[in-house]
């Protein structure tokens, strides 16, 4: 008998998909993906893929800048790095851990939506490890979520782009959740006193809203670490040319970014 065979099992991305249904129905998708990520680090580290990527890029870098939880915004002339990388070439990097990286190494280390996803006590450990890593006179921006953002959505009428802002954050954070009582919620969310307080919950209690910030406290963390000169940026604005235009404000609908979040630089002492 000749002709074409008949395909069974689906290949390329089908199959994953496919497999990965297939485990979450079975109720095992977590466990599987705990073993291959286990196993694709322990891979990583026996090949050493980290400490190559950091010795290539600080032997060819003139201004080595560190760029912590880059996720897909990965930042030319930088030293990207994430705790799960994502693609080739991102250093893994436990920005909650000691660096891997001698005192003094970096003139420049930059963070968005990094430093509310870990604990204040973590986050503590971040910002003294930036602050040993980095030369003397050289500087640290971070970007992170805005506690007075969500305090003053309660404390005036919203604009039209805060209005836009809590519909698109209500409606993503609902459709996350699959039970039925959400569902129904998000059918009735339309009042704005309800999608404000679905906000501020999702920002305190979501899995990478560990610890929201606002300047005060920003700053008191900056100086707990040592850095002086300490001012508050603009996104994507600064008077040192190599830190503007590092935010990805892509990854949130237009002016979003901007809206909801905070920004400081600071700079280590010149001995």
């Amino acid at each position: 008998m000749t002709g074409t065979p008949t395909r069974i099992l689906p290949k390329g991305p089908a199959l994953k998909t496919l497999a990965k249904k297939v485990l979450r129905w079975v109720h095992l998708y977590k466990r599987a993906a705990r073993m291959h990520r286990w196993l694709r680090l322990a891979l990583r580290d026996l090949r050493r893929i980290d400490s190559h990527i950091a010795t290539h890029y600080l032997a060819e870098a003139s201004e080595p800048k560190l760029h912590i939880g880059c996720g897909d915004n990965l930042l030319d002339g930088w030293l990207n790095s994430d705790l799960h990388p994502r693609s080739k070439g991102i250093l893994r990097l436990d920005a909650t851990r000691p660096f891997p990286f001698a005192d003094d190494t970096f003139t420049y280390a930059y963070s968005e939506n990094q430093l509310g996803s870990i604990t204040f006590r973590e986050a503590m450990t971040m910002l003294s490890e930036c602050f040993r890593v980095l030369a003397p006179g050289g500087k640290l921006r971070i970007t992170t979520f805005d506690l007075a953002f969500l305090i003053d959505l309660y404390r005036r009428e919203p604009s039209k782009l805060q209005e836009q802002y809590l519909k698109w954050a209500a409606d993503t954070w609902l459709q996350w959740r699959e039970d039925s009582t959400h569902r129904a919620l998000q059918e009735r969310a339309a009042a704005q006193s309800v999608e404000t307080g679905l906000l501020v919950n999702h920002a305190l209690h979501s899995e990478w809203g560990v610890f929201v910030y606002d300047e005060p406290i920003l700053r008191c963390v900056f100086e707990s670490a040592g850095f002086q000169n300490i001012v508050k940026c603009d996104l994507n604005r600064s008077e040192d040319a190599a830190l503007c235009g590092l935010a990805n404000e892509g990854r949130l609908p237009d002016g979003f970014l901007r809206l909801e979040s905070v920004t400081l630089e600071g700079s280590k002492p010149l001995r």
